[in-house]
């Protein structure tokens, strides 16, 4: 493998900062005996699904944490009550 390009950028996925990693085969493992198989698309797919999924069940757990958080900056500002989010929704 040959890395072609990095990427450095903010992952809504993962709530910060992420890496990507752009790769070219240079020298393939396949032997030249018997048929080459085909990535397995659907696994794929079920492993980004999993990861995305898991990214999610994240960032809900972490919601009512923020919202306490956004809650408490805007009554030490001195918002009116009415203004304030409902920290349990």
């Amino acid at each position: 493998m040959e890395l072609i390009e990095s990427v450095d950028g903010y992952c809504f996925v993962t709530g910060g900062d992420s890496t990507v990693y752009i790769h070219r085969v240079v020298k393939s493992l396949w032997d030249g005996k018997g048929p080459r198989i085909p990535a397995e698309v659907d696994r794929i797919a079920d492993m980004a699904y999993g990861a995305v999924h898991s990214a999610e069940e994240g960032m809900n757990a972490a919601a009512p944490r923020f919202r306490s958080g956004v809650r408490n900056n805007m009554v030490f500002a001195g918002f009116p009550e009415h203004w304030l989010p409902d920290v349990e929704t």
